[in-house]
């Protein structure tokens, strides 16, 4: 998996990938109360 997540004043992201581009989650938000991490793995996980 290929991942880059990112947050900058409350905002957070998170880019979730194979290294063909099959399988892509990308979550964005505006709050940092989320745990965009765990989403995303889940998300990711649920796609295989």
């Amino acid at each position: 998996m290929l991942e880059r997540r990112g947050s900058i004043n409350g905002f957070n992201s998170v880019l979730l990938t194979d290294p063909e581009f099959r399988k892509v989650v990308i979550l964005l938000t505006n709050t940092d109360t989320g745990d965009l991490e765990l989403i995303g793995d889940k998300l990711y996980r649920e796609l295989q």
